[in-house]
Formats: structure tokens, C-alpha cells, sequence
């Protein structure tokens, strides 16, 4: 089992590897879209927001007060930078790690016009436990990010 989550991450890594190489991080835009999705009322399942979250990883991490010295290294500038660091931090095949994702409607946004997306990054290796991540909206009619909507999340 334990051999499964260890496949599974690295999948994850060579993806999120092949992606920043391919230029996926390299939007400008202000909202980013996952390429090749067609808009949905459904909400993105895990596979689809974790692309979103792969295509924003340039946004500063000056993009929200909560960012401001998240990152596992003083240098983190980017989210990308801030979550290839907890992700490198899984490495320990005895240890208990995961990749949550969750979305839901957010209230607080008039006529729910957009859902919350949390990915979540977690390790529990005997008293070392913690979960670190990050939160953005995503639209609904697009399918994209709102890039300044991003937050840091986490603790341990």
C-alpha cells in the first residue's frame, strides 16, 4: 500500500514536472484555464484541479498575506516554489503522506459564481505530522483560476 501512495506521488511529480517544462506555468493572464476542458456545471474533480493549481504556479507569493514567508525555503517566491517544497518533503516511504483535494461553492462570492479549491499537501510520520496547501477560486462559467483569489494554508 505504502508502495501505491509512493507510485502515485511520483506520477504527481513527473506530471507537475512535465508541466512546468511544457510552459504550463508560464500564463500571464490573470485567470488561467485548464486547456482542453469543456465548461461544465459539474465541479472539477481532483485530477482537474490539481492541473489548475500546476498551471498557476507562477503567482507570487506576494499574492496574499498568508503567503508571506510560507514557503519550507527563505527563497520561495512562487507558489510552485512553495508547494514543490512540502511535495519534496514526502520522500520518507515509511511515512504517511497525501495529496487532498476539496471544492466546494463559496457563499461568501454573490450568486456562487465561482467554487473554493483547496489542495492540500500532508505527512504524519510518528510525531512529525502536518498539512500544508493552498486555496484559489476557480470559475464557473470558464473553468478558470482567478489568480489573485490564492491563500496559504496549513499547519504542523
Amino acid at each position: 500500500m505504502r508502495t501505491s501512495a509512493a507510485y502515485r506521488l511520483r506520477a504527481l511529480l513527473v506530471a507537475a514536472s512535465m508541466s512546468i517544462m511544457a510552459g504550463g506555468c508560464a500564463t500571464m493572464s490573470p485567470e488561467a484555464a485548464s486547456p482542453g476542458v469543456t465548461p461544465s456545471t459539474a465541479a472539477p474533480e481532483p485530477r482537474e484541479i490539481i492541473h489548475l493549481l500546476l498551471l498557476n504556479t507562477d503567482v507570487p507569493l506576494i499574492v496574499d498575506p498568508s503567503c508571506h514567508k510560507a514557503g519550507t525555503h527563505p527563497d520561495d517566491r512562487t507558489i510552485g516554489e512553495y508547494i514543490s517544497g512540502f511535495i519534496a518533503a514526502l520522500d520518507n516511504p515509511e511515512a504517511q503522506n497525501l495529496i487532498e483535494t476539496t471544492i466546494l461553492d463559496d457563499p461568501s462570492i454573490p450568486e456562487a459564481l465561482v467554487w473554493r479549491a483547496r489542495v492540500m499537501i500532508g505527512h504524519s510520520y510518528g510525531e512529525e505530522v502536518w498539512r500544508w496547501g493552498v486555496e484559489f477560486l476557480i470559475r464557473k462559467d470558464s473553468r478558470s483560476v482567478l489568480r489573485d483569489s490564492f491563500r496559504c494554508l496549513g499547519s504542523g
